[in-house]
């Protein structure tokens, strides 16, 4: 009987049949299974919990796993994941050492890496990820990771290199479109059209746009973001462009293709070569007027932003509770203005003393009249960041302890945006001192 469950249970399994599956796996458990097929049942149970994202219950079973035997890796392994995902990540930094210990693989090397990155401890990430390149050097992942590393420590030039073994990682949304044409390496463009492809969030096709005007094709088209393509339309005008929706066919012929967060790479660019062509964003001038009668005259408007999108891996630790913003415009001498779009928008109600400009943002080219209206910016690492200091605006960006890799380290500019001025979380989760910061330099401003 027990021999027979654990077959339909494998089977169901190999159908994709999950809760079958657990049925099987469940009744096998009440036939007086030995302490070894306990163990087995268990890691079963916990791995197709964990299939289906119920991560309670894969949670129980991998611990039960290791009570049958405290050495099994894959029940750590499993573990650990889950406690990452719930931001538990000292908890989690245990299981995975403990997973190393029982079966260092290539797997847990990079699980134990990303756990020391996430929480800012860099030289024993790079470690891990030495270790793991002994295993496969060729690695996507692995390369891909370490490329975050070198990029946040502005080590470019190693950096871009692995920043290009994204495209084999097809399931983190890196796709290369199929084409016949090559792509581009830095060949000459002279009688030559380009196509450019966007790639990732707003915010990075923002940042990396400013590479348009040191290309010297005949002719670019550029795939963008449709929310984007109107500003992007106004500030390249002058430029022999293009400029179409993602899923756009193209029809004309083209030479080379490239993918637009590959241009650093393919100019080399290092910290201090930064393209510094700022602004290289611009929006229709006739929207600007509008806002500047509309701010309120003796005080120093801000435009907030403490939310990001909410889907980003990191969004949890990103993004700010809007409680501290709220203690911000409780001075008399500011007005804030609120440029969040989306459900967490809603987070205002009209007794607070923001106000919301959600329904008057249709699209990019709204948000960055307004902004050009304001005295200042105040937002978390999200597009609206990107934007404002493509725009030249002075711009405050408040960060995590451990940043995205394009606000570098241990700095308060940054040489992506030269408005820009960076508060960053002196430990996890602490915006307390960000604002105390902000508050200094508010006062300063007002002073």
């Amino acid at each position: 009987m027990l021999d027979s469950l654990l077959f339909q249970a494998q089977r169901a399994t190999q159908q994709s049949q999950w809760q079958q599956a657990i049925n099987c796996y469940l009744q096998a458990l009440e036939q007086q299974p030995t302490n070894q097929q306990y163990e087995f049942i268990y890691l079963k149970l916990a791995l197709l919990y964990g299939q289906q994202q119920k991560l309670e219950p894969a949670l129980k079973y991998f611990q039960k796993t290791i009570q049958y035997n405290p050495k099994n890796p894959a029940a750590h392994s499993g573990i650990g994941q889950i406690l990452h995902r719930f931001e538990q990540l000292e908890q989690a930094l245990q299981h995975y050492q403990q997973a190393l210990t029982y079966n260092p693989s290539l797997d847990n090397f990079l699980l134990t890496a990303k756990t020391f990155h996430r929480l800012g401890r860099y030289q024993q990430a790079m470690l891990c990820y030495k270790e793991a390149a002994k295993i496969n050097p060729q690695s996507a992942e692995l390369n891909f990771s370490i490329a975050l590393i070198q990029l946040l420590h502005g080590h470019y030039k190693e950096g871009w290199q692995r920043y290009e073994a994204r495209w084999q990682l097809p399931d983190r949304g890196f796709i290369l479109p199929v084409t016949k044409q090559p792509q581009w390496q830095g060949e000459t463009l002279e009688n030559k059209t380009l196509l450019i492809i966007h790639e990732q969030g707003f915010g990075d096709t923002i940042q990396f746009l400013r590479y348009l005007l040191l290309i010297k094709a005949q002719k670019l088209i550029l795939k963008c973001h449709a929310p984007l393509i109107s500003m992007v339309q106004t500030s390249f005008s002058h430029l022999p462009i293009d400029i179409v929706e993602p899923n756009t066919p193209i029809l004309e012929i083209y030479d080379y293709y490239v993918p637009l967060a590959s241009l650093p790479r393919l100019f080399q660019t290092q910290v201090d070569s930064i393209p510094h062509n700022i602004p290289y964003l611009k929006t229709n001038s006739a929207k600007i007027q509008p806002w500047k009668t509309k701010l309120t005259t003796g005080k120093i408007n801000i435009g907030i932003v403490w939310s990001g999108n909410p889907n980003h891996v990191n969004d949890a630790n990103r993004s700010c509770p809007l409680d501290y913003f709220l203690n911000l415009a409780q001075q008399t001498d500011i007005q804030l203005y609120s440029l969040q779009k989306g459900d967490v928008a809603q987070q205002l109600n009209p007794d607070m003393p923001i106000q919301d400009c959600s329904q008057q943002l249709q699209d990019f080219t709204d948000t960055a009249a307004l902004i050009q209206a304001l005295d200042l910016v105040i937002t978390v690492d999200t597009s609206v960041a990107h934007l404002a200091g493509a725009l030249g605006q002075k711009t405050w960006i408040i960060l995590p302890y451990v940043p995205d890799w394009r606000w570098l380290l241990n700095r308060q500019d940054s040489p992506w945006y030269p408005t820009v001025k960076l508060f960053r979380q002196i430990q996890a989760k602490d915006w307390t001192s960000v604002f105390s910061q902000l508050q200094h330099e508010l006062n300063q401003l007002i002073s």
